[in-house]
């Protein structure tokens, strides 16, 4: 069995009235710490929701509207937090 994954989502002021959002996840026992883009937590929160990528992304858009859909799907596959994309079809089971 492969070690664990373990994802933190933190929000930090960097100024009063300016707030990022960071990702602190641990893929191999080392601790990273990545800035996430703009829209970034929304869209991590509702994936971890089990919503599906369409659903999230409209979430962190609704929340964002600088959300960039590649660029946090970039970074997430980069950072080897993406491990699967699992396609499905409204009327059958997922597609291989």
């Amino acid at each position: 069995m492969g070690p664990a994954l373990v994802v933190l989502l933190v929000r930090f002021v960097l100024a009063p009235a300016q707030s990022d959002n960071a990702l602190v996840a641990r893929p191999h026992l080392e601790v990273e710490v990545r800035l996430l883009l703009p829209g970034g937590a929304a869209f991590l929160h509702a994936l971890a929701a089990g919503r599906p990528l369409g659903t999230a992304a409209e979430r962190a858009l609704a929340e964002c509207p600088q959300f960039d859909l590649t660029g946090n799907l970039a970074g997430l596959i980069g950072w080897g937090l993406a491990r699967r994309i699992v396609l499905t079809d409204s009327s059958g089971p997922a597609l291989p």
